[in-house]
């Protein structure tokens, strides 16, 4: 009995040793990584064009959301909201002056069961989750037509990094949102961190200033 409990507390302290061990790296990596990226997780504030361009979209939920967004998505079919995503992706493309002509719906497997949508700068194209798309909750379906707006600002951003004929944004923003591209943080290795950066941060603002009130 004696060696069998000296057995088990031998074991038991090993396992405590090695999760300490692993649970320190794991903070030592996180504290390395916020000092890696503290320059670019900051608080956005939006410019006299980012409130211009606010209005705008804003325009476009009025003239497509009259009603609102729960209104607007009763009795649509799976055909229709793809059509309804399409045709505001297509219209955005002036108000965001960007030029997305590739819109993908893709199933939950292909995308993610948790992502609502994506931005692909290698091919300047927009995926949308038509699983998600397809549900009837009204919040779902808010969150939904935000991502449209947050993915064309992702669309925005890069844009105004990497084509030298795009005028849109201050110094400042540019300088972070290049940094944070070539330094961006996926949300599988720091959800907070991946919060907080600048480029996520900045798209989830103007999206939520877009509908809100629809």
């Amino acid at each position: 009995m004696a060696v069998v409990i000296d057995d088990l507390l031998i074991a038991g302290g090993i396992y405590i040793v090695t999760e300490g061990v692993i649970w320190g790296i794991g903070q030592w990596k996180r504290w390395r990584l916020g000092k890696k990226t503290k320059e670019f997780r900051v608080k956005p504030t939006l410019t006299d064009e980012d409130k211009a361009l606010i209005e705008k979209c804003r325009a476009v939920m009025k003239e497509r959301f009259p009603e609102g967004i729960e209104k607007k998505f009763q009795g649509l079919s799976k055909t229709d909201r793809m059509k309804l995503f399409r045709e505001m992706v297509l219209e955005l493309n002036a108000v965001y002056g960007v030029n997305i002509t590739d819109i993908r719906f893709l199933g939950a497997n292909e995308i993610g069961p948790y992502t609502f949508g994506a931005y692909n700068r290698s091919d300047n194209s927009i995926f949308f989750n038509l699983d998600i798309l397809s549900m009837d909750d009204p919040e779902v379906l808010r969150a939904m037509v935000d991502t449209i707006f947050h993915e064309m600002r992702h669309a925005l951003q890069f844009r105004a990094v990497t084509d030298s004929t795009c005028t849109y944004g201050t110094p400042e923003q540019l300088r972070l949102w290049a940094l944070n591209f070539v330094k961006y943080i996926p949300a599988h290795v720091d959800f907070a961190y991946y919060q907080e950066q600048i480029v996520e941060a900045d798209a989830r603002l103007i999206a939520e200033e877009s509908i809100k009130g629809f």
